[in-house]
């Protein structure tokens, strides 16, 4: 996650791909929101769906198969 002077919210993940099957960042505060970003690749890990998830105040605003950059607008 990289700060931003407006009110996006940008992600690039960092982590090599192929090595790791799973990450989570859970209850992550940034301008008054609550962040969750996780890649689960086969979903058992964290009893989700498989994928990559960003969650803004516990609602879904990303996903994707698999981790990639995004930009979130938060809209506060």
């Amino acid at each position: 996650m990289r700060p931003s002077a407006d009110n996006d919210l940008v992600v690039h993940p960092l982590l090599p791909e192929h090595e790791w099957n799973y990450y989570c960042l859970d209850n992550v505060r940034y301008k008054n929101k609550t962040l969750t970003i996780y890649y689960d690749k086969t979903g058992k890990q964290y009893n989700q769906k498989k994928g990559y998830y960003i969650l803004v105040d516990g609602k879904v605003v990303f996903e994707s198969t698999k981790p990639k950059d995004a930009i979130i607008k938060l809209g506060l």
